[in-house]
């Protein structure tokens, strides 16, 4: 198995040109990574497709 990369089109997202910076750091991560639960899932970040 491996990561999977999940995209897709609408309106969940619109930036503006005036809409502030978002500057995410080492403390909010996980809300970075995973937005709908806010924790870092440990296997996200430990796991890999060897030889890729």
């Amino acid at each position: 198995s491996g990561n999977r990369n999940e995209t897709f089109a609408g309106l969940g997202y619109a930036a503006y040109p005036d809409m502030p910076v978002i500057t995410w750091t080492e403390d909010n991560i996980g809300s970075a990574i995973f937005y709908h639960t806010g924790e870092l899932n440990e296997a996200f970040t430990s796991v890999y497709t060897e030889g890729v």
